[in-house]
């Protein structure tokens, strides 16, 4: 074969093999890319978990312990923790066990322990409460009696802002017993609507 024959052949450009093989390459590196983005955010959540039960399960002791009521607050994105005494004194704790936020990049929705959400509540749910309707004991979304009961039983749903369903399910009973599971596969901790987009 003439040098001339010999460089049309080779200058014609790249052969089949060698794009499938640079196709794979990139599909593989982008497929990474992307399953470590999603890990990280998956990772954040379970974090997140973890330091709610924390915070939730020093409440719970300081409440038996220090004779005081405890409980959260739900405000917006954050639940501030406090705790009472029987003169009606409130001591923030967020000092002592590090607040608890999210943020936009999680979503976080309360239940009780019938499925009925409670918070965030939608705007059309924020109804007028009359002083005589309330429990003058009730100071807390969720509350930690000196006695170790926790009201209401129920639990919080935990994705992160990117997944279509919900990820983790911190829960708790009337006794304080705290558990953390899977909930992607169980449709009924979603409602019908898309409880993440409350106004």
């Amino acid at each position: 074969m003439s040098p001339s024959r010999l460089r049309a052949a080779t200058a014609g450009g790249f052969t089949l093999i060698e794009v499938l093989v640079v196709s794979l390459l990139v599909a593989i590196i982008a497929g990474t890319v992307f399953l470590s983005f999603d890990l990280g955010e998956r990772a954040q959540v379970r974090d997140k978990a973890a330091r709610l039960q924390h915070m939730l399960r020093h409440l719970g002791n300081e409440a038996v312990l220090s004779g005081r009521i405890c409980g959260v607050r739900w405000a917006g994105e954050s639940l501030t923790p406090e705790c009472r005494n029987s003169h009606g004194e409130v001591e923030n704790m967020d000092a002592l066990l590090g607040g608890f936020s999210w943020g936009k990049q999680m979503r976080l929705a309360m239940y009780g322990e019938d499925g009925e959400k409670l918070f965030p509540r939608p705007k059309e749910d924020d109804r007028f409460e009359f002083e005589e309707d309330k429990d003058p004991n009730k100071f807390y979304d969720l509350q930690m009696w000196s006695t170790g009961l926790w009201e209401p039983a129920g639990g919080i749903v935990f994705k992160s802002a990117s997944d279509k369903v919900a990820y983790l399910f911190v829960s708790w009973t009337a006794g304080g017993r705290m558990s953390v599971e899977a909930v992607e596969d169980q449709a009924e901790y979603i409602e019908d609507y898309d409880p993440w987009n409350d106004p």
